[in-house]
């Protein structure tokens, strides 16, 4: 569920998975990897904080503390 909200986030925001991933330091491919649960196990912490700051977003948005999210309110609207 985190990763997918990480997907959203940085969708509505209009940031490329390349773009992400320089910000990051990281690659392309662990961006993907990320937001398809495809990375065999967990993003350590530390790489989701850089994440978070990368998409200029509080966690809370990702654990659904926020419920007046601008990603969600986008997100729901499209359904």
């Amino acid at each position: 569920m985190i990763k997918f909200k990480i997907k959203q986030i940085r969708q509505y925001k209009g940031i490329s998975q390349e773009e992400l991933a320089r910000r990051v330091g990281v690659d392309r491919s662990y961006i993907s990897k990320i937001e398809n649960n495809t990375n065999n196990g967990s993003i350590t912490l530390h790489t989701f904080l850089k994440i978070m700051r990368a998409l200029e977003s509080e966690p809370s948005e990702i654990f659904e503390f926020c419920d007046n999210c601008k990603y969600k309110q986008k997100f729901y609207e499209q359904k």
